[in-house]
């Protein structure tokens, strides 16, 4: 095992329940140690696959090995990866796992200058600096006998990604929605303005709050009359503090409210959509909470019949509100693109085209289909290759 530490370059350490008990992962983290190995944390945070928090994990890490696990090299403590199972957040989990490590890798180390290029080139299209090492660290550290000191690049300064990986460039609307949410719903307006603006302006859903459980009902269905082009989507914002104390009791019934118009209303006009709190720091909670908290009126109309989206912290903040953009409808402008073509009948082979292009990976496809419009009624002829 110690030979296999030494040969490797970066070391990955999973932290789940167990790992500090582990003779064998304890041989893991003192070779490591010892060769001031790079070390990437991958955390395992659900407790029914074998999860530990942090805090218990740091208490059972060895005093010795604590400060080299925990704690950042360059200063502050070293944040671990969480390993998801939902797959966009396992494929951002697994882009900044190979980052970090591609980071630590001797190819880009602080003194290569393949990487000093790199960097350069990103600073400038991302806007961060570069922060100059001393020269002569490593001999001063190997003049006195201290571990030969080891740069961390940031995901930032790689910004690895995966060829189909959603994008808000690539995601848009044919007619933005009208979101609504509540005023006894604290924190909803807040989160909803923060996924309007990840939108273009041009594209951007439209606020709207209900006032009360009186007119929740009225304002939403005098909205659906005044614009039937656009879909409207209530959303709820769920944290440790809904449902709680008197607005909890508001709160519930404008959501009984809105059940009763979406099931009387036209299908798929009215929708909800389900936003969970997973950050600590945000009033994060598990879901679980809710089946205590909520009011049973509620559960047995079917308020959580549809999957909510989980809000996690950075780094997977920007996967969250990709998905709950997906959610209030956003589609791939390709596949609209598409669809435009063959509506106005401009050529069968510029779809071709486009869609080929999409398959290739030239452009991205990972939303969601959307369902093509029928052409008009006259035959579509795709013209010939020589042109006319």
């Amino acid at each position: 095992l110690e030979t296999y530490v030494e040969k490797s370059m970066v070391v990955a350490i999973f932290l789940s329940r167990g790992y500090f008990t582990s003779h064998n992962c304890l041989r893991e983290v003192a070779a490591c140690s010892a060769k001031s190995k790079p070390i990437v944390l991958v955390h395992e945070a659900d407790e029914l696959k074998g999860g530990i928090s942090l805090e218990q994990a740091r208490d059972q890490c060895p005093e010795e090995y604590r400060e080299y696990v925990f704690d950042h090299p360059g200063g502050g403590e070293r944040l671990p990866y969480t390993w998801h199972r939902v797959r966009e957040f396992q494929m951002r989990s697994l882009c900044l796992i190979a980052s970090q490590m591609l980071a630590s890798s001797p190819k880009y180390a602080a003194s290569s200058p393949k990487r000093r290029r790199l960097l350069q080139g990103l600073s400038g299209r991302f806007g961060f600096e570069i922060q100059e090492e001393a020269a002569s660290s490593s001999a001063d550290a190997a003049a006195s006998g201290q571990r030969k000191p080891f740069r961390h690049a940031t995901v930032r300064e790689l910004e690895l990604s995966l060829p189909k990986d959603p994008t808000f460039d690539v995601l848009g609307y044919d007619q933005p929605p009208v979101l609504c949410v509540s005023d006894h719903n604290s924190g909803a307006r807040e989160i909803v303005e923060e996924l309007i603006q990840c939108f273009k302006p041009s594209e951007r859903p439209k606020l709207d709050r209900t006032y009360g459980a009186e007119r929740s009902t009225e304002s939403i269905s005098e909205r659906s009359v005044l614009e039937r082009s656009r879909s409207t989507y209530f959303v709820l914002y769920l944290h440790s503090d809904t449902w709680l104390s008197d607005e909890g009791a508001a709160l519930a019934q404008e959501v009984q409210a809105v059940l009763d118009l979406r099931a009387s209303d036209e299908p798929g006009r009215i929708g909800i959509v389900l936003l969970h709190e997973n950050d600590v720091h945000r009033g994060g909670c598990s879901f679980a909470r809710f089946f205590q908290t909520t009011p049973t009126a509620l559960l047995d109309n079917g308020i959580y019949s549809d999957i909510a989206i989980a809000m996690h912290a950075e780094p997977y903040r920007e996967v969250s509100f990709l998905l709950a953009a997906r959610a209030i409808g956003a589609k791939s402008r390709v596949l609209m693109r598409a669809a435009q073509m063959l509506t106005r009948n401009t050529g069968a082979r510029n779809v071709i085209r486009l869609l080929r292009a999409s398959r290739d990976g030239t452009v991205s496809l990972s939303a969601p289909a959307v369902t093509l419009a029928s052409p008009p009624a006259q035959e579509v002829v795709a013209e010939p290759e020589g042109g006319s």
